[in-house]
């Protein structure tokens, strides 16, 4: 599943790019399997990859990381991200210098740090902690996976995030940097105007009402006279 993270990296990775492997194991014996090379160098890629191998050591990660550090001191690029894949535990004697080398990473030389590590119920909670504060000084993110399996895509996530951070896709899921750029969407029409309201009629002036006296009554003697003034 290293291996298989490894090679899918690469293919995600576009002209410009750059990858390199580095394993790690007893203490102080990180190890340069594969230098920092093009991505687009498939075959040396390839045979980099074949040259990972189990095999029975402890989990010192410290002598790894001082070696992708190294990797990266020449490199010029936009994005610098480490990704480590581990099946074990790291020695916990190493936490206060990996913790600070991870912040040393990331904030003078712009390297970021993430750790995808196989676990089970087994795991050392210690472990856990120790991982997230290491990959959140490092600018990264720790992703306990118990599925072997799932190794590759969760590198491959890892590769798209850190992507993601100039405005870039993986290879293959979008424009590359030589490709034809998407043309930009049409315009939309502007919308209608909303029609105008039709002016409100004038008011009609009241009409007069006229008023008259229908019998005869006391109360209005004396006789008025015969037309009646109109009221307002």
């Amino acid at each position: 599943y290293a291996k298989t993270s490894a090679l899918r990296t690469a293919l995600a990775l576009d002209q410009g790019d750059q990858v390199g492997i580095v394993t790690f194991g007893n203490k102080d014996a990180g190890r340069v399997v594969l230098p920092m090379t093009a991505a687009t160098e498939r075959d040396t890629v390839q045979a980099g990859v074949q040259k990972l191998a189990q095999a029975n050591e402890n989990t010192y990660l410290l002598g790894g990381l001082r070696q992708a550090d190294k990797l990266l001191a020449e490199v010029q690029a936009a994005v610098k991200h480490i990704v480590v894949i581990s099946d074990g535990e790291f020695d916990r004697n190493e936490e206060p210098i990996l913790r600070d080398l991870a912040g040393r990473l990331t904030r003078e030389r712009g390297i970021t740090l993430s750790v995808v590590s196989i676990v089970d119920r087994n795991t050392d909670p210690g472990f856990r902690q120790m991982a997230e504060v290491l990959t959140r000084e490092g600018g990264g993110v720790f992703l306990p996976v118990e599925d072997p399996r799932v190794v590759p895509q969760f590198v491959s996530a890892e590769v798209s995030r850190a992507l993601d951070r100039v405005g870039r896709k993986p290879n293959g899921e979008g424009p590359g940097p030589g490709d034809p750029q998407p043309k930009p969407p049409e315009p939309k029409p502007p919308e209608p105007k909303p029609p105008e309201p039709e002016p409100k009629p004038a008011p009609q002036r009241p009409q007069p009402l006229l008023v008259r006296a229908l019998l005869p009554s006391p109360l209005l003697l004396p006789q008025p006279k015969p037309d009646w003034p109109t009221l307002d």
